[in-house]
């Protein structure tokens, strides 16, 4: 990190949330980094991390993923230790945490509102005004 670069200031609490985008730091000398005081967030609170602006460096996932999460790396570990069985036992359990969590982040919406087109209204054009004549 140098002066002039843009930073992000991260939650170092569970859920990782970005609390200030791209804050361009006015200086930076090891081990301290200076930016205008106006720039830094009123939330920002000791722990939490300064990263690149558009990096982070937790994985910055809502607290409902973290079982499907933890149960996929589990899996990729009892495979990589060539238990296959034990690998396959956390089959229904992932189906399961998957099917929960995308039930929690899908749109909840059932239907959409029909969208009306008007085909002959003034901004698209005059209908009746062609090659042929006026109104062809």
């Amino acid at each position: 990190m140098t002066s002039g670069v843009a930073v992000d200031f991260v939650k170092g609490r569970s859920g990782n949330a970005t609390v200030g985008l791209d804050v361009t730091l006015t200086g930076a000398a090891s081990p301290t980094l200076t930016v205008d005081s106006s720039d830094v967030p009123t939330t920002l609170v000791v722990g939490d991390y300064v990263a690149l602006a558009g990096e982070s460096p937790v994985i910055q996932l809502p607290d409902e993923c973290y079982p499907l999460l933890e149960s996929r790396l589990a899996k990729r570990i009892l495979i990589t230790n060539g238990d296959f069985d034990g690998a396959r036992a956390l089959d229904d359990a992932i189906k399961d945490e998957d099917k929960n969590l995308r039930l929690l982040l899908e749109p909840r919406i059932q239907g959409e509102p029909k969208i009306i087109i008007n085909r002959d209204g003034l901004l698209r054009g005059r209908r009746g005004v062609g090659r042929r004549g006026l109104f062809s």
